[in-house]
């Protein structure tokens, strides 16, 4: 791009160019390390708060799996660890049929409600208590509007909010 190293200061359209890239660049940056899926960040510091207060006791994460930056953002010198679970992704292992396999993750977009249904129904069985809070992307309950209902009838309701992502790359 350029003749030499001191000519390309020479060359408004080079540095104009170079300009631009790093402009562009740092402006990329930005947005992707501090705005872009944000929430999935925030949520956890407010999880983290929640629990130092006493407020959370069980979460329980109904989104993809390792969509969080999961326990090591809860720790706290301060308060007891908080029991939280995910919808798993594991790959199959051993002489597991690949064709047919279908990971924790694959069941429970198959039908969510049929999942955790079917989760509290174990916990009850086993005379554990369900989670105190849920964590969920808000695509979750538009996809599957018979989500919401369930939830309400199990108790549970919105507690806060956060931004997530000006676009999606899938639901």
């Amino acid at each position: 791009m350029f003749r030499s190293a001191q000519g390309w200061r020479q060359s408004k359209s080079a540095v104009a160019i170079v300009v631009t890239l790093v402009t562009v660049n740092a402006i990329m940056a930005w947005y992707t390390t501090l705005v872009h899926q944000r929430g999935v960040v925030d949520v956890m510091d407010w999880i983290r708060e929640e629990a130092r207060l006493g407020n959370v006791q069980s979460v329980g994460f109904i989104m993809p799996c390792h969509s969080t930056p999961w326990i090591s953002s809860t720790h706290t010198r301060d308060s007891e660890p908080v029991d939280m679970w995910f919808v798993t992704c594991e790959p199959p292992l051993d002489n597991v049929d690949v064709a047919s396999y279908k990971d924790e993750s694959d069941i429970f977009y198959e039908n969510p409600v049929s999942f955790m249904k079917e989760r509290t129904e174990r916990l009850v069985k086993n005379n554990q208590s369900e989670d105190s809070h849920l964590v969920l992307f808000e695509d979750l309950i538009q996809s599957w509007p018979e989500m919401s209902p369930w939830l309400e009838k199990q108790g549970y309701h919105e507690c806060t909010r956060f931004f997530n992502s000006h676009f999606h790359d899938d639901n």
